[in-house]
């Protein structure tokens, strides 16, 4: 009993108490008639939007990826229905250019034009994490985007909007799965077989053997699958290859690496062997959640492929 405020005293503390709010009252309203209208809260400073701290970069370097491999934060959220993990290839960018050991992008040549032909259209709804890229992802091969303003495509299929996407939006796109890219109008082909001007020896030599037994493109693809067979190479992320030349102590050394290593010694040796070649950045599986109906996508499921020009018109999957 003796720790109950008198009336009195109960006063003074709850009007004490009441001057914090009524104060705050007053400013709100007088900030809210004074201050301009942003587009983003002017104290976002204290509370900013989260950002994507790992994930896809606008190069491939061998090595790159690994360190994202065991990063299971969030990069997206899709509605979408089960498929098949083999269908599961969420493109987002292509990386057209060798600069040294680096695969960069650069925009496509002037005039490029492809059209998706066969596959099946599947509708999907993604919610990304907001990231300061632009890229919009979807299932491969995408056709169009809806529900996000300022959306520009390549030639190349790559869909992006030129702020980012700072904040947490909703899109819907619409992807043609199965389906190849086919150019329906001429392809430069040697934009897309430049190489660096220092290779390795061994890998000059192979890229020779390949281009002297295959007469055609898709028999060069074919010939150099059955080399990285032979080659029991294996996927890790660990005591990896390095040196002045990592494709090639990938390849004759330690024959470990992880999918930044197998596509870029696979697109290089392709350009070699005079077989046009772009690689895709992006996310490979999902876990799907039938109860919901949708793929959670993690960094961990980023991936790297290569797409080669098998027969003058059509970009293939390999």
């Amino acid at each position: 009993p003796d720790l109950l405020l008198p009336r009195r005293d109960l006063k003074t503390v709850l009007a004490a108490a009441a001057v914090l709010p009524t104060a705050s009252l007053v400013l709100m309203l007088a900030f809210f008639v004074i201050l301009p209208r942003t587009e983003r809260p002017l104290w976002n400073f204290l509370n900013p939007v989260p950002q994507a701290t790992a994930g896809l970069a606008d190069q491939v370097r061998p090595g790159a990826f690994a360190a994202i491999a065991d990063n299971p934060q969030v990069a997206f959220r899709a509605e979408a229905p089960s498929l098949p993990r083999e269908d599961l290839y969420w493109r987002g960018l292509v990386l057209n250019t060798l600069e040294k050991e680096d695969w960069v992008r650069r925009p496509p040549p002037k005039g490029e034009q492809e059209r998706i032909e066969g596959g099946k259209l599947i509708a999907q709804t993604l919610y990304p994490e907001p990231s300061r890229a632009g890229v919009l992802f979807a299932l491969d091969p995408p056709e169009r985007f809806a529900g996000i303003r300022g959306v520009r495509r390549s030639a190349d299929a790559v869909f992006s909007v030129r702020h980012g996407l700072e904040r947490r939006v909703r899109y819907r796109a619409l992807s043609v799965v199965g389906g190849t890219l086919t150019a329906t109008a001429p392809v430069d082909r040697a934009f897309y077989l430049k190489v660096p001007s220092r290779i390795d020896p061994r890998l000059t030599a192979l890229a020779r053997r390949i281009r002297r037994e295959g007469k055609t493109d898709a028999e060069r693809v074919a010939l150099l699958e059955d080399f990285f067979r032979s080659q029991k190479l294996a996927y890790a992320t660990t005591d990896l290859a390095g040196g002045a030349d990592p494709l090639a102590d990938f390849l004759f050394g330690k024959k470990r690496g992880y999918c930044e290593f197998f596509a870029s010694s696979f697109g290089l040796l392709l350009r070699l062997s005079g077989v046009p070649t772009r690689l895709v950045g992006g996310y490979l599986g999902g876990e799907y959640n039938a109860l919901g109906g949708d793929y959670l996508v993690t960094q961990e499921s980023a991936h790297v492929w290569v797409e080669a020009l098998v027969d003058g018109r059509h970009w293939g999957l390999i």
